[in-house]
């Protein structure tokens, strides 16, 4: 079986939500399921305007999106901040080596769009695209599974790797885990492991749960053929 690397690169601007549980165990046992994979947490810990809004409180909530994880019982190979002076520094030399530069741009490539399906696709920005895509060559990521919303990133993504001649990883898109009341997100404020262990929940329920709404198959482990089209989390 090929070896696959991957990674899972939370935002640290809320806590860890079933949602970011989801798609984390997909990276995790695709990458630990191949011979020699690798599976890293990477925090997104560079975006201006989340700087901005949460401060000092990123460093809070990395901290306890890793405890969660630990508490979970799910095995990280490496956890990488974005923000880590010399990985900054590795990255812009690497753009420089390519007539590139990595902007802190504040401003997104577009808008918000919120689709029939009421799916809010993501906005990004160049700068911050062109650092995932520098990061994922430097640290050997050689398959991506995010949210469907994530999707509106892909040609750019590809664009750069095509700018810099940088291998192109597997790109899966996946739908986004929905509650009865709606999307789990950070933004819902709903669906925290934090919250859900404090009343009483074990890691076991958890992803026993977890499997129940994701998976047709729920015994078979997680794989990516197991998923239900449009998954549901009852709590």
């Amino acid at each position: 079986m090929k070896t696959i690397t991957t990674r899972f690169n939370p935002t640290p601007n809320g806590n860890l939500h079933i949602g970011h549980l989801y798609i984390l165990l997909l990276n995790e046992q695709s990458a630990h399921q191949s011979k020699g994979g690798i599976f890293t947490l990477r925090f997104e810990d560079t975006q201006p305007e989340w700087i901005e809004a949460c401060g000092d409180k990123q460093k809070e909530y990395a901290e306890e999106i890793s405890d969660s994880v630990n508490k979970l019982g799910i095995p990280v190979d490496m956890t990488i901040y974005q923000s880590d002076p010399d990985v900054q520094h590795c990255v812009s030399q690497f753009a420089r080596k390519h007539n590139l530069e990595v902007k802190q741009d504040y401003k997104p490539f577009f808008q918000p769009i919120n689709t029939a399906s009421g799916i809010e696709l993501y906005s990004y920005t160049p700068g911050f695209t062109l650092q995932k895509v520098i990061l994922d060559y430097m640290y050997g990521v050689t398959m991506l599974i995010r949210g469907e919303e994530l999707g509106t990133e892909y040609s750019l993504y590809e664009y750069y790797c095509d700018l810099m001649d940088l291998p192109h990883p597997v790109h899966i898109y996946l739908p986004r885990l929905q509650g009865l009341d709606g999307n789990i997100s950070k933004s819902h404020g709903g669906y925290k492991v934090r919250d859900m262990m404090a009343r009483g929940w074990t890691k076991e329920q958890i992803l026993e749960k977890l499997g129940e709404s994701c998976l047709k198959n729920p015994q078979g482990g997680w794989f990516i053929s197991n998923i239900k089209e449009r998954p549901i989390w009852v709590d």
